[in-house]
């Protein structure tokens, strides 16, 4: 199932900055260089884009709220939550979630990173590191090959 954490807008604004950007240095660079260098971004390009929308529409682990603790087990009382919550979880005040193996809120993914995502959240922030390095070599090397050409048409 899918589903969006309370911050969604600026996911959007999240999804606008990488493609804008990313395409803004594509459309200016990657014309001058060859074509690996185009079918390699846009392949990266991809890949962030889909681990964005994975960690963002996935269900990070949400628990269902119980009004009375199980027989027997070490649950604990959530005042914020309204709800017992068991060993291991946490009540995410952002989302207003429980969840297991809760690590952060994130706003610019607009959802709540734990369990259920965080190998999604994992894959967006290193390949989003690469498209960022990508991004600045793409920047410089296409830079200099517009010298060049630009150095033998005069």
């Amino acid at each position: 199932a899918w589903t969006v954490g309370p911050c969604w807008p600026m996911l959007l604004c999240t999804y606008s900055l990488i493609i804008g950007i990313s395409s803004a240095a594509y459309f200016s660079y990657l014309p001058m260089l060859p074509w690996i260098f185009s079918f390699g971004g846009v392949t990266l390009l991809c890949v962030v884009v889909f681990a964005l929308t994975k960690t963002a529409c996935s269900n990070p682990g949400i628990l269902p709220r119980i009004s009375e603790a199980p027989e027997g087990e070490d649950w604990r009382w959530n005042d914020s939550a309204q709800s017992y919550i068991p060993p291991g979880a946490t009540y995410c005040q952002e989302s207003q979630v429980i969840v297991y193996d809760y690590d952060h809120f994130c706003p610019w993914t607009g959802t709540t990173i734990a369990g259920g995502n965080m190998s999604y959240f994992s894959c967006f922030v290193s390949s989003l590191g690469i498209l960022c390095v990508f991004v600045m070599f793409l920047s410089i090397a296409g830079s200099a090959a517009a010298i060049q050409i630009q150095h033998k048409h005069s």
